[in-house]
């Protein structure tokens, strides 16, 4: 989720600044549309991104954390790991190049890929912790143990919007786009160092 921040960030930093036709604002000359910067515009579509992104990952990692909870999908755990691992590698590129890719013009459909396979490995993570064999039970525990991610995934979007807010009013635009590299390149990092590591121990296995 953090690498979608990511990308959702430079994605509107992108953007930021660019002119857009308003409609309500008279024309300087005729047959000449006039032309006005609109940050309120950039913020609006920043939220549905977020908003739109967040709920797609939100119900593709419930659909298979209850399926791989009640046992109707089962994968290697290992193959899952290295999975999520390759789609942080993913985002962090993603975020950190300036082309017009697929995440960027549509995040909520990224995000409904990787959250499939997050909730596999979410599923994996509740059953280390033990699952009551009763149906009310199971319930319980799928609702509680998704409710602990969704505050997990909210309080780093809160934290990650924070951030960016406060970078934008206390630091020059030049220092935030290295922040923003060594934050991608840091994710990317991890996120290779942790898919080796799991297909290392498959291929090892």
């Amino acid at each position: 989720m953090l690498g979608l921040l990511l990308v959702l960030v430079a994605r509107r930093r992108a953007s930021t600044g660019s002119p857009v036709v308003s409609s309500d604002a008279p024309a300087e000359s005729p047959g000449r549309a006039s032309t006005t910067t609109a940050p309120a515009h950039d913020r609006r579509r920043f939220l549905r991104a977020l908003v739109g992104t967040l709920t797609a990952f939100t119900l593709a990692h419930s659909v298979t954390l209850a399926l791989a909870a009640l046992e109707l999908v089962r994968l290697p755990s290992g193959a899952v790991e290295a999975t999520i691992a390759a789609s942080v590698v993913l985002v962090a590129r993603e975020a950190f190049a300036d082309a017009d890719t697929l995440t960027r013009r549509r995040p909520w459909l990224v995000a409904s890929v990787f959250g499939l396979v997050h909730g596999l490995g979410f599923a994996g993570a509740l059953g280390d912790l033990g699952l009551p064999s009763d149906g009310h039970g199971l319930v319980i525990a799928l609702l509680g143990f998704n409710a602990g991610v969704e505050l997990g995934q909210l309080a780093i979007v809160l934290g990650v919007l924070g951030l960016a807010l406060l970078a934008r009013r206390a630091i020059s635009e030049t220092v935030q786009r290295r922040a923003h590299a060594v934050a991608c390149y840091a994710l990317g990092a991890a996120g290779a160092i942790w898919c080796v590591d799991r297909v290392a121990g498959i291929l090892g296995g």
